[in-house]
Order: structure tokens, then sequence, then C-alpha cells
């Protein structure tokens, strides 16, 4: 069975825009179960962020003792601003998870309307 030129061109721009379009939609899935997934993942790693901070705010710690091997500059780095940093980070995906977690308001109006 041969295909008249209309219906070729016609399936052609259906796969010319349907494919980006089931792609985009993927995408976009994809994004939403990570996004729910990593919410979670750091749920479970934030009570362990004093401990990664001990880890870097002593000369002695084994950290400091790799970057002093293989990055000496960044030592003095490492040490004044590496804890400030871990916590602007964790403060940080802190507001963010709030965010995601955050609770649709509650309209009581179909749809969702707000009053």
């Amino acid at each position: 069975m041969e295909l008249t030129e209309t219906t070729q061109d016609t399936l052609n721009l259906v796969l010319q825009v349907g494919v980006p379009v089931l792609a985009l939609a993927a995408a976009l899935l994809i994004i939403a179960i990570v996004g729910k997934q990593w919410v979670h993942l750091w749920q479970e790693a934030r009570g362990y962020v004093p401990d990664v901070i001990e880890l870097i705010d002593e000369p002695t710690d084994p950290v400091i003792r790799l970057t002093k091997q293989y990055a000496p500059a960044l030592v003095p780095w490492l040490m004044q601003q590496g804890p400030v940093f871990l916590r602007s980070v964790a403060d940080a995906l802190d507001r963010l998870a709030e965010i995601q977690t955050a609770p649709e308001p509650e309209t009581g109006e179909p749809g969702g309307a707000a009053k």
C-alpha cells in the first residue's frame, strides 16, 4: 500500500511534533518523580550535616589532611569557609524541601478555587 503525498505529509508532521511533545512529557514526569525522591533523601541526610561539618573544622581531620596533600592552597579556605558554606547549602536545601512539601491550601471550592 502506497501512501498519498498528503498522507505522507500528515504523518511527517505528526512525527515531527508528536515525538518532541512525548519526550517533553516524559522529561517532566521524570523531574516530578526525582523531585519527590530528593526531598525524602534530603530529609534522611539532614541529620548528618553537623557530623560532616565537624569533619572539616580542625587541622587534624582526615578531609583537611587529604586536601593538604592534594590541594594545599585550598586548606585555609576549606577550614575557614567550608563550615559556613555547608551550613548555607543545608539551609537552602531545607527551604527548598519545605517549598516542595508544603500542603496545598484547602479552599472548600470545587476545582480548588480560592475565595
